[in-house]
C-alpha cells in the first residue's frame, strides 16, 4: 500500500509540528523559507533598519493674486533622529481656482545653501476646470536630505482674469534611520502667510 504524506498543522509558528510521521518534505520547505527570510534580514543596510514618517497639515487659506507674484502655504515637520534621511514624500493639497491652467504649482524647500523644488505643474499644464485637488505619493525629488525642514506649497498665477486660493495642504514625510522614530507631533498648524524667508526666494 501507498503510504499517503501526512497533514501537518500548526497553530503558530512557535509550536512544533503535529504531524507524528517523520516524513521529512514536510519541514524542510518551512525550514527554507526561514534561512531565505533570515538571509534577507541580513542583508538590509543599517540605514534602513528603522522607518518613521513625519505628518502636518495646513488648513489656512492664503490666496493667490491675480497674474501676480508666488505665494506658499508651509508646514515646519521635525521629530526625525539626527541622521535620518528621506525615502519619500506624499502630499495632498486642494487648490481653489477658476481657471487652473493659469498656475505654476510646486512644492520646495530650502537646504544646503538653495531652494530645492518639486513641480507639480506649470502655466499651461491644465485646462479651465475648475479647482485642483490631488494626492500625489512617491515623490522622490528629496530623497537622501533631513526630513526635518520647512516645506512650502507654492503658487503662481501667470494669466489675468481668473482668481483663487490655496485652501489645504497636507503632507507626510518617509524616512530611513539607524535610531527608533520619535512620535510624530499633532500640534495645530499655525498660519504663515506672505513672503519667504529671507534665505531666498522660489525658483521660477
Amino acid at each position: 500500500m501507498i503510504k499517503k504524506n501526512p497533514v501537518c498543522k500548526r497553530t503558530n509558528r512557535s509550536q512544533a509540528s503535529t504531524c507524528q510521521d517523520n516524513w521529512r518534505p514536510a519541514i524542510r520547505k518551512p525550514i527554507a523559507i526561514t534561512w531565505l527570510v533570515a538571509a534577507a534580514l541580513l542583508a538590509v543596510p543599517w540605514s534602513e533598519a528603522w522607518a518613521g514618517v513625519l505628518n502636518d497639515y495646513n488648513p489656512y487659506n492664503v490666496d493667490i493674486p491675480d497674474n501676480g507674484s508666488s505665494v506658499n502655504t508651509d508646514l515646519s515637520l521635525s521629530g526625525a533622529p539626527t541622521g535620518a534621511v528621506i525615502t519619500n514624500v506624499k502630499v495632498y493639497y486642494e487648490i481653489r481656482h477658476t481657471y487652473p491652467g493659469d498656475l505654476d504649482v510646486w512644492l520646495t524647500a530650502y537646504y544646503s545653501g538653495s531652494w530645492h523644488d518639486h513641480w507639480l505643474y506649470h502655466y499651461g499644464d491644465l485646462g479651465s476646470a475648475d479647482n485642483i485637488i490631488e494626492t500625489r505619493d512617491n515623490i522622490h525629488t528629496f530623497d537622501g536630505v533631513s526630513p526635518n525642514q520647512t516645506w512650502y506649497l507654492a503658487v503662481r498665477d501667470r494669466a489675468s482674469g481668473d482668481v483663487g486660493y490655496i485652501d489645504f495642504f497636507e503632507m507626510w514625510v518617509t524616512y530611513a534611520t539607524n535610531e527608533p522614530p520619535n512620535e510624530p507631533s499633532n500640534e495645530d498648524p499655525t498660519p504663515r502667510l506672505g513672503l519667504r524667508p529671507e534665505e531666498g526666494t522660489p525658483s521660477a
